[in-house]
């Protein structure tokens, strides 16, 4: 798993839908600060180099638990487990070896549940300036799902674009890059619920009911409109939109 930009190893921690993330943390006398992910199998990793003078620094484990499944709130005891290998050695001596470990501990596991949504994306396909028919191109449809963890009760949505509106009520938006040399020209890009009717953006609509851990799915649809009375021109034709979702 990767975190910040460091790849880590999610250990299992014996609570279902719960992994254990281990750094290894050492501070030097000058105050700075190292952090070294545990990675399983992993190579040897210097902490601090040999000085012309006596140093010292501290090491300590630090632990991040992570999200891999559905989790069962409850009190639970976590096993401790031998995490990692150090090694100590002065003035080039035989390295003394030591473990870096964690004992048994108590772990509460409250969970909110949620739903997750997931980034998606829309085929447009190839569409040619002869196929808009009164001025929109053919329909295309998509189905957007929410992985939820139980019974989160009902859903809601805010379907936000995230380019300037070309005509609100008709909820049409410009395509990404709009103005460049690359991108079409006369067109802009439609959102509409499942019936063909215009979207409501910027504000929140019931998506759906959870009453169980699984998928609940909406379906919508989408295509390119005219804008102004040229024909459109042919170019890269892209938009983007962030969905936004509440729960109890």
């Amino acid at each position: 798993m990767t975190v910040g930009g460091d790849i880590y190893s999610v250990f299992d921690s014996g609570i279902p839908g719960v992994g254990i993330l281990y750094r290894v943390s050492s501070r030097h006398m000058s105050g700075t600060k190292q952090y070294h992910p545990v990675v399983e199998g992993g190579p040897l990793t210097s902490m601090w180099g040999r000085g012309p003078y006596s140093v010292s620094y501290t090491a300590g484990l630090e632990m991040m638990f992570v999200k891999t499944d559905y989790i069962t709130p409850g009190r639970y005891t976590v096993t401790g487990n031998v995490v990692a290998k150090g090694a100590h050695a002065e003035d080039y001596k035989t390295p003394a070896l030591f473990d870096i470990a964690v004992r048994d501990f108590a772990l509460e596991v409250i969970d909110n549940p949620g739903c997750k949504l997931a980034t998606h994306t829309v085929n447009m396909g190839f569409v040619t300036p002869a196929m808009f028919v009164g001025g929109v191109a053919p329909t295309r449809d998509y189905t957007i799902g929410l992985d939820c963890d139980k019974a989160v009760g009902n859903v809601d949505y805010s379907f936000n674009p995230l380019t300037s509106a070309l005509d609100a009520a008709t909820s049409t938006y410009a395509l990404n890059d709009a103005g460049s040399a690359d991108t079409a020209k006369g067109v802009g890009i439609q959102y509409l619920d499942a019936a063909g009717v215009p979207l409501r953006t910027y504000r929140y609509a019931r998506f759906g009911v959870s009453s169980a851990i699984g998928r609940i799915s909406k379906q919508f649809q989408v295509r390119y409109r005219q804008i102004g009375p040229d024909s459109p021109t042919p170019g890269n034709a892209d938009a983007s939109v962030q969905v936004l979702v509440a729960f109890p």
